[in-house]
């Protein structure tokens, strides 16, 4: 298991972008997607845009 971030996007018109991070722990890039999206769906807004997701250097234990 990784520690991944994802880096989303809010846009809020007439106002700059915003970015969020969320931290998952995951064993692939695509599921820590996945955890990232019904995180933005359990806790957030609607129209956050997953911009880029990173794996962090090291394990997660």
């Amino acid at each position: 298991m990784s520690t991944y971030t994802g880096f989303v996007r809010f846009a809020n018109p007439g106002y700059p972008d915003s970015i969020e991070e969320i931290d998952v722990v995951a064993n692939t890039t695509e599921e820590a997607r996945q955890r990232i999206q019904q995180e933005l769906d359990d806790d957030y807004e609607p129209g956050g845009i997953i911009a880029h997701i990173e794996q962090r250097m090291g394990l997660f234990s």
